[in-house]
């Protein structure tokens, strides 16, 4: 019986386990933050009112190393905020006015105990997060890296980072509404 424990035991040992790190980066808790409490925080940046079917809002730094996108779902709250490597906002917005918050300024920081940069390996964000519970391969060389959280009242919630050539590009908050 014990020898069935114990090889029960090692297989649970080898599974991906949730973090318990919540959706949240810079004031913003995905499924928690309206877009109100956005504005506030970054300022009015771009907003879209239907990109592929959801409100959204573009923010960059002063020195376009990173985009900030938050994706609203109901009621205005945040379903969704990706953290990208450079000016990734659609081309007619790229240099609108509006885009620059003076409130998003390095260190450009995340994972457990803000151990991870853009530029970092995979090996990097497996030794800072643990084993992903999901690898999604995109386009080319790119994967992501999907974590669950278990700090969530019992709806999806996680962080997902996406690698590029093996290097981290972008870092996802995220609550599934359903």
């Amino acid at each position: 019986m014990s020898l069935i424990f114990s090889a029960l035991l090692a297989a649970t040992a080898a599974l991906p386990k949730p973090t318990c790190l919540p959706p949240f980066w810079r004031g913003i808790l995905a499924g928690g933050t309206t877009r109100s409490e956005v504005v506030r925080l970054y300022g009015e940046g771009v907003y879209l009112p239907d990109e592929n079917g959801f409100p959204s809002s573009y923010y960059v730094d002063a020195k376009d190393t990173v985009t900030l996108h938050v994706i609203y779902g109901t009621d205005d709250f945040v379903q969704t905020l990706e953290i990208s490597n450079g000016n990734t906002v659609p081309g007619p917005w790229r240099k609108d006015p509006h885009l620059t918050s003076p409130f998003l300024r390095p260190p450009f920081v995340f994972g457990g105990l803000g151990g991870l940069s853009f530029g970092d390996s995979t090996e990097a964000v497996t030794s800072n997060m643990g084993e992903p519970f999901e690898r999604q391969q995109g386009a080319g060389d790119e994967t992501t890296f999907v974590y669950h959280s278990i700090c969530s009242c019992e709806l999806w919630s996680g962080i997902s980072f996406t690698l590029r050539g093996g290097h981290l590009v972008k870092v996802s908050y995220w609550m599934d509404f359903g």
